[in-house]
């Protein structure tokens, strides 16, 4: 659940943006307006296509919008492209795990080279600690071995981009798609770890990134419906998916036989 101080830690308004696609236009996000306040956990979900993904690039500063503000804790994202100094201080406010966890870690770096490494790079712990507090980190996302990524299983290394993400203490975690390519009884693990995450982190704001309605009611404290770049349907999650109102929503609803399900956790992986 959000801390009490319920002051936005993610605001967006008017947020649109225009790709160029032989030489026509195409608008992949059309006058977004929403706010997540501090501690809250919000799922962006919708078909591929939606625009969820480009939300999400933009409130990490890979992409630029075309027009519209966000705001992390009140700050504005910088005009123009982040680099340097600006990208990693941007860093420190927002990380995100991908949902192809292989190709975002480094394979000559072991599962904790890569925690350690981003422990350097944004000033987090003296070299003398690098070691013993990536450790740390990879023992709070229950993960409890060193070893390259290609050795590690898919859960493991989605647990050590977690891990690498929360070594830089950031305000917001952004999770695209970020159980999609794991199987069920691992998604319960993720699912599971980004609860307990959010139980000992009240002030850390999670955006979740899906397009399985199936999988947001454990984590998920309400619920933003993207259409073709347009939010058709905003609520708590129980109303969006137990009363959904859009005709949109309503079928993303009827394709999940059962949205209550709760993906369960049976073996460590």
């Amino acid at each position: 659940m959000p801390s009490p101080d319920a002051s936005p830690s993610v605001s967006v308004q008017d947020l649109k943006k225009v790709f160029r696609v032989g030489g026509q236009s195409v608008e992949a996000i059309r006058g977004v307006t929403f706010e997540v306040p501090r501690g809250e956990s919000l799922a962006i979900v919708g078909e591929s296509g939606s625009g969820k993904t480009t939300l999400a690039r933009i409130l990490m500063g890979l992409e630029r919008p075309t027009s519209g503000t966000v705001k992390l804790g009140g700050e504005d994202l910088p005009n123009g492209r982040l680099n340097g100094r600006r990208r990693r201080r941007w860093a420190e406010r927002v990380q995100m795990v991908f949902q192809d966890c292989y190709a975002s870690l480094d394979p000559r770096q072991t599962a904790r080279g890569c925690v350690a490494e981003a422990l350097a790079v944004h000033h987090k712990a003296p070299r003398s600690e690098l070691a013993p507090r990536a450790a740390e980190l990879l023992g709070r996302v229950g993960l409890h071995l060193d070893a390259l990524p290609n050795s590690l299983s898919g859960g493991q290394r989605q647990r050590v981009a977690i891990a690498r993400a929360l070594a830089v203490a950031p305000d917001v975690l952004i999770l695209d798609e970020a159980v999609a390519a794991l199987d069920v009884s691992v998604q319960g693990q993720v699912l599971n770890l980004l609860a307990d995450i959010r139980d000992e982190t009240p002030d850390l704001t999670l955006l979740f990134i899906t397009h399985d309605l199936a999988v947001v009611r454990q984590v998920s404290d309400r619920v933003l419906v993207m259409e073709r770049g347009l939010v058709v349907e905003s609520g708590t999650t129980d109303d969006i998916l137990d009363r959904p109102t859009h005709p949109y929503t309503k079928r993303l609803r009827e394709s999940v036989p059962d949205v209550g399900w709760k993906p369960t956790a049976t073996t460590q992986v």
